[in-house]
């Protein structure tokens, strides 16, 4: 069972001192009308439109460069090696051993082996060593004819035996000592001559062995060197294959770096043209946020509330009642009984 109430309404309003700033009046212009007038004349004019378009024709124009694509072909390029360092290794040098036959050879007429063989044959080659000797035999052969033998014949006739034996005896011990004489003295000639062949030929024997030592120690210095050099030469070309392979890197890495500019300018013009495009609904959307942060607060200024208030009769006895018994059980089993009764009557109201 319920109780019908009468409705209760509650008024809410600015207080009047403070009502023509909000609404205008008493030539008071108003906050709530300078806010419309604000915001029906902030929208975003034809002139702030003209000035996006032409912003945004620019950065269209720019983003239509061809040195845009010319900038990101040459960064590809780049990154792909177009631009590396070239770098071919020096080759190794040979070493060519001095072989002295074909240097002789070459000397073309003054070609000295003909002159070294005679040597070494350890043979007289002098052309006239045989007249040497027939001069010396016809020397002794003159005297024996121009002078022994006529002393012998004269020696004869004046003792009165010429023509016997004694003179034949003389004559025959004289041409047989001429062979004595001429012997040796051939022998000493043609044996000088072979003892001094022997000697050219050792001493140029010497010479060419010396030679050929010489030759062959050179040989092997020069091969020494040649290889000592092509161990260098490979170290210096491996150092310049490292500084070609980092200059590389860095070219291509300038590359990649040159590419991301690009790429980034071309980000960068993109946005700016977004912006710029969605500048016109920002600026109206900006406009329209100010003067609702005006006239939002005054939605709530003033105002009447209207609300009915009922009243549950059975609910209130039963609550009473409860009341009453619980204070009245302070006086024992009657005082519970008297309380509850008292309770439920204050219910009612």
């Amino acid at each position: 069972m319920s109780k019908k109430a009468k409705p209760q309404v509650t008024t809410n309003e600015p207080w009047k001192a403070v009502q023509p700033y909000l609404t205008g009046g008493n030539n008071i212009k108003g906050i709530f009308p300078e806010a419309q007038k604000m915001f029906e004349s902030g929208g975003f004019t034809p002139n702030m439109q003209n000035a996006v378009d032409a912003y945004s024709q620019g950065l269209m124009t720019r983003a239509q460069d061809p040195i845009n694509g010319e900038l990101q072909t040459g960064a590809q390029q780049i990154m792909k090696g177009a631009y590396d360092s070239q770098f071919g290794p020096v080759a190794n040098t040979n070493n060519i051993d001095v072989n002295m036959v074909k240097a002789r050879q070459g000397q073309g007429s003054l070609d000295p082996t003909a002159a070294l063989k005679s040597m070494l044959s350890g043979q007289p080659d002098n052309p006239y060593l045989q007249q040497q000797a027939n001069a010396l035999t016809a020397n002794l052969t003159r005297n024996l004819n121009e002078n022994v033998m006529p002393g012998i014949r004269s020696e004869a006739l004046a003792s009165g035996q010429y023509g016997g034996s004694r003179q034949g005896i003389a004559e025959g011990l004289a041409a047989s000592r001429l062979n004595q004489d001429i012997a040796p003295a051939v022998t000493n000639l043609f044996g000088g001559a072979y003892e001094n062949a022997q000697n050219r030929k050792f001493g140029t024997a010497s010479q060419l062995n010396d030679q050929a030592f010489q030759n062959a120690t050179n040989n092997a210095n020069r091969n020494v060197n040649t290889q000592q050099f092509n161990a260098n030469l490979g170290l210096q070309n491996n150092s310049q294959l490292m500084q070609k392979n980092q200059a590389n890197l860095a070219n291509r890495t300038q590359g990649v770096n040159l590419y991301n500019t690009a790429n980034g300018m071309q980000d960068d013009t993109f946005q700016k043209y977004m912006q710029a495009q969605g500048m016109p609904q920002g600026y109206d959307w900006q406009n329209l946020n100010n003067y609702a942060n005006i006239i939002s607060p005054g939605a709530g200024m003033g105002g009447t509330n209207s609300q009915t208030m009922t009243k549950n009769v059975g609910a209130g006895m039963l609550g009473g009642a409860m009341g009453g018994a619980s204070l009245g059980s302070m006086f024992g089993p009657a005082g519970m009984a008297i309380g509850g009764g008292l309770g439920a009557l204050s219910g009612l109201f």
